[in-house]
């Protein structure tokens, strides 16, 4: 794993900013998994906000996107005191299903730490099942698509 800060790729939207506390630091000396997950968590209400569905919109229309994988990839540990911003974009949309990344960075230099990947299924909240991506919400998630560089 090279030191060398991660560019930000083109069409990632930042999600997450703050710093790792203290009590988020197990007894390893670095942040336990629980608070990457939060963190992500975070990250993927602002990455929803920020293409045109907030949570609550989503709610609100009776639909939402539930996840039904997700990867993370530790890279570089995270101590208490460091600074942590999360990039966060779509890389795919089909019919049903859309996938994203997250990138956690460490500190100005934007030291790659964690990423996490996650396919999202479209759901009724009425019928209890998959549905079709409206076109207005596919269309705001392809407006904000990046190129997957793998």
């Amino acid at each position: 794993m090279s030191k060398d800060p991660i560019a930000s790729p083109a069409g990632y939207l930042e999600t997450y900013r703050g710093i790792v506390m203290p009590e988020q630091v197990d007894a390893f000396g670095h942040m336990g998994t629980t608070h990457y997950m939060a963190m992500f968590t975070e990250a993927l209400g602002q990455l929803y906000g920020q293409c045109g569905f907030p949570i609550p919109q989503l709610l609100a229309d009776g639909s939402v996107l539930v996840a039904v994988e997700q990867t993370i990839r530790y890279q570089r540990e995270l101590r208490a005191l460091e600074m942590v911003t999360i990039e966060s974009a779509f890389l795919h949309v089909g019919e049903k299903s859309a996938r994203l990344r997250h990138r956690m960075l460490k500190g100005p230099a934007g030291e790659l730490c964690a990423t996490f990947e996650q396919v999202s299924v479209h759901f009724s909240l009425t019928e209890r099942r998959s549905t079709g991506i409206p076109p207005a919400m596919r269309a705001q998630i392809t407006a904000h698509l990046v190129a997957d560089p793998g």
